[in-house]
């Protein structure tokens, strides 16, 4: 069994979710699907979420299986704004704990499952990256500035 899995539209319709699914797919304007979109949209919060103190899967349509359900609820919760249907409130006090729980993520507070095909160092970020493109030296300085 993968450690890390894909999110599929089937993953979506699991549940009482299938009706959101298909109106959802039913509007589609023959533009990109929008199921798929959101799926997209979706695998790539949680990713870039984890990156910083997570080894990623090469496979960039793959999250790790513990973080599957809080997918399915991202990509659930983007169609149901897409088509404009009202979210629960049940909805809403999830939404909250899934943005308190990437947060906690994001902050490297909580580590996953090691990816099938790990992803090199390209893809992760490094903490404190901001400042390696910092010079050693001040360039403009009041002496190289002379007469300016």
């Amino acid at each position: 069994m993968s450690n890390w899995v894909t999110i599929t539209s089937d993953d979506l319709k699991a549940g009482k979710r299938g009706e959101v699914v298909d109106i959802a797919a039913s509007v589609s304007t023959g533009g990109a699907d929008p199921v798929a979109e959101c799926i997209g949209d979706a695998i790539a919060r949680v990713r870039a979420a984890i990156s910083p103190g997570n080894q990623l899967d090469e496979n960039t349509t793959l999250v790790p299986r513990s973080l599957r359900g809080l997918c399915v609820r991202i990509a659930i919760r983007a169609l149901k704004d897409r088509i404009q249907l009202a979210l629960t409130e049940d909805e809403r006090g999830q939404r909250a704990e899934d943005i308190s729980y990437l947060n906690r993520i994001a902050d490297q507070k909580v580590r996953f499952e090691e990816p099938d095909t790990p992803a090199g160092a390209a893809e992760m970020q490094v903490r404190g990256a901001e400042n390696a493109g910092r010079p050693d030296r001040r360039e403009a300085t009041r002496r190289r500035m002379r007469g300016l």
